[in-house]
């Protein structure tokens, strides 16, 4: 059966939107602080501060660590461009320089050209470089090459580690914020009905307390916009039909039984998965924030992982 009364609009509007929660909760804050020295808000104040104070000290720690994991993807976005653009062209270029392209030299060191350096997952290309270096072996001829391919490894590996903790670290604390959201917002209701109760001859002072207008109009997108379905075939790469200035955040629901991707490019004619990407686990929904794209992503695009079954995802504005 479908609550009726008691609902808890501080829950319901903020289910997708951490930043919205810390604003909504500090802004209720400020205004039962506001009237400090009356026995009643002292009362509510007393109340609401430890909910609030263990909020916000674990909001720092959250707010750190979703800044450290973007700064961690950056330096890995770094470290794949060098390597695409710059490294990977120069070994094979200087492995080539010393053999003929059909040599069996060539064939065993780079039988793809740069494609091991420069396909698959990050790990794949890890393994693809250690191999390489492997097969160069003491040849005196590619000395030079394995210079650059032993000084460049321990490098790449150590980007390629510290995004990786910091995605994890970044999952914990998101995990442990969402828990504490909801009791914040239980506190929230319990002042909303705290201040009707002082008001009920004048309810519309309630509205006063909380910042009515972010909540509703959150409520609304939520409501009228269900969001955006996109089909995926198996393996599909679909470029979205969607505007945006880059200062949005999006709600992705993943509603298949694989998983999915939303990833953004400077062009539109994008035919491959990138490394970097937002893979949206199957069933789980992911909050991604525009702000952090460079200027010239200005293309958004939906990738299905799974080779064997069709996918959906949800795309939802949320702020």
């Amino acid at each position: 059966m479908q609550q009726y009364l008691a609902i808890n609009h501080h829950d319901n509007v903020t289910k997708d939107s951490l930043l919205l929660c810390h604003h909504l909760g500090n802004y209720h804050f400020n205004k039962i602080l506001a009237k400090a020295g009356d026995p009643y808000f002292d009362d509510m104040i007393d109340f609401y501060t430890p909910y609030i104070e263990e909020w916000n000290a674990a909001y720092k720690i959250w707010k750190k660590s979703f800044n450290d994991e973007m700064q961690a993807t950056a330096e890995m976005d770094d470290s794949l461009a060098l390597l695409i653009e710059e490294k990977a062209p120069e070994w094979v270029y200087g492995v080539l320089s010393k053999y003929g392209e059909k040599t069996p030299r060539v064939r065993g060191l780079i039988p793809h050209k740069r494609k091991a350096f420069i396909s698959g997952s990050t790990q794949d290309k890890i393994t693809g470089i250690d191999t390489f270096i492997e097969g160069l072996g003491s040849d005196p001829l590619l000395a030079g090459v394995k210079a650059s391919a032993v000084a460049f490894l321990p490098a790449f590996k150590a980007a390629y580690t510290k995004q990786d903790k910091a995605k994890e670290d970044l999952a914990n604390f998101s995990n442990d914020q969402h828990e504490l959201r909801i009791t914040l917002c239980q506190a929230l209701h319990a002042d909303e009905g705290d201040l009707t109760k002082h008001f009920f001859k004048q309810t519309s002072k309630v509205d006063l307390f909380f910042d009515i207008s972010s909540m509703r109009k959150t409520k609304k997108a939520t409501e009228d916009d269900k969001g955006i379905p996109i089909n995926l075939l198996p393996d599909e790469i679909k470029l979205l039909d969607l505007r945006f200035t880059g200062k949005e955040i999006w709600s992705v629901e993943n509603k298949a039984a694989k998983d999915a991707c939303i990833f953004f490019g400077d062009t539109s004619t994008i035919v491959e998965i990138p490394e970097v990407k937002y893979v949206i686990a199957a069933g789980a929904t992911l909050q991604i924030d525009l702000n952090t794209l460079s200027n010239d992503m200005r293309f958004a695009y939906a990738g299905n992982l799974s080779a064997e079954d069709n996918g959906q995802l949800v795309v939802t504005e949320v702020e």
